[in-house]
Order: structure tokens, then sequence, then C-alpha cells
């Protein structure tokens, strides 16, 4: 089965990736998975090379060959696709217009509390029509916090509805790139992608920030 999708997410994932989007079919959710669960079903890189010879990019409209709808307790949108069928893209999407089609959950949280975390207990309790891991927000004022030790680590904190939230991680890897010579910075006015994570071995799952879509090029962002 053939899907369109405009492409939401791009991020790390067990040193591949995580692509996640909106599925154009019907504007819901939907999050590509492989079959490699070695790397906890995350996407090669060499699967994300569309037709064209260049990797996928945010807000690209790709057509990929999906073979079945694989939910998880955790990650109801999975998706397996066929790594035979070579991505095909077709043009961009505006931030705008997706954030104005997509279909979401209505929660004022991100990810139904507001902690940095969900205990594994807590979502296999809630029911399966409630349950959602992609969320796109705008966020007006986002901090970032860049650590570096052994592995660098970029981090957040926001407010959403009214609430804060500290030490959210951003996964996504072109973001990283770009603005690695920071130890802050401040975006004002972004879309961010968030999802849940794996189960970590403390028993929770984490709230990450796996895209970070600017309205202006991010020319709205200052940092030091």
């Amino acid at each position: 089965m053939l899907k369109e999708i405009v492409v939401l997410a791009k991020s790390e994932k067990y040193n591949n990736y995580c692509i996640a989007g909106m599925d154009l079919s019907n504007n819901n959710w939907i999050r590509l998975v492989s079959d490699n669960v070695s790397i906890k079903r995350a996407v090669p890189r060499s699967d994300i090379i569309c037709d064209d010879g260049k990797e996928i990019e945010l807000l690209d409209i790709v057509k990929v060959c999906v073979k079945s709808y694989q939910p998880e307790l955790h990650q109801i949108e999975n998706w397996l696709y066929d790594s035979e069928f070579i991505w095909s893209r077709s043009g961009k999407m505006s931030i705008d217009d997706v954030y104005s089609n997509l279909v979401q959950k209505d929660d004022k949280y991100i990810f139904f509390n507001s902690d940095r975390r969900l205990p594994s207990y807590y979502i296999n309790n809630i029911n399966y029509e409630n349950k959602y891991s992609l969320k796109l927000a705008k966020i007006e004022y986002l901090k970032i916090y860049h650590e570096k030790h052994e592995k660098d680590k970029f981090y957040a904190e926001f407010k959403f509805n009214g609430v804060e939230y500290n030490r959210i991680s951003i996964t996504d890897l072109e973001f990283k790139r770009q603005f690695n010579k920071y130890s802050t910075l401040i975006l004002k006015n972004v879309y961010v992608v968030f999802s849940l994570g794996e189960e970590y071995k403390d028993g929770y799952h984490y709230k990450l920030i796996a895209s970070i879509i600017p309205t202006e090029d991010f020319e709205n962002y200052y940092g030091r």
C-alpha cells in the first residue's frame, strides 16, 4: 500500500532515525518503523534516500510503501514500511498548513501530564482510543540548553497551556548540528514535534522533542 506523507520528524533513534509525519490521506499522524528489532525498529539512513538520491527533509511530501499497521502499547501510530521500495519526493508543504489540518488528540498536556516522563504502567492503562505518542505544538518561548559531557546533549524548557516543562531532551539531528556552537539558545514562535520514547531501563517513557520547525528559517532566534 502506498502512503503519501509530509515529513514532520527526522530525529535520532539508536544511531539511526525516527521518521514521522502526517498521512495526507486522512491527516492523521503516522510513524514509519522498520522490521529491525536490534535498533528498536528505527529507520536506517539508507532507507531515507529518495529516488533523486537525496535524503528526505522536514516538510517534504514523500510516497512510501507500507506493509501493515503495527501499533505498540506506547506508540499507536506505527506502520511497517517496505524497505525494498524507494521513497519518492513530490514537493513540500508549509508548516502552517500542516498545523491547521493535522488531526491531534485533545490533551491540554504534552502526553497526559506535566512531568518529563510517563511510567509504563500508566501508558498501559490508557484506553486505546485516547492514546497518542506524537504531537505538534506552537511554542512561544523555547529555551534550550546544550550540555557537553561524553556526548552532546540538548534539553529544552517551555510552557504549553500554562504548564511548565523542563529538561525535555531534543533528538532533532539537523537542529543539533546547526546549533552545536551555542551553550544556550532561545527560540520564539516555533513549531515543535514531540514524541514519546521507548521504555527506558528505569521503567519510564521520556518525552522527546523530535523536531523544531521555525516559521522563518530561524531568523527569530538569538543565542550565546
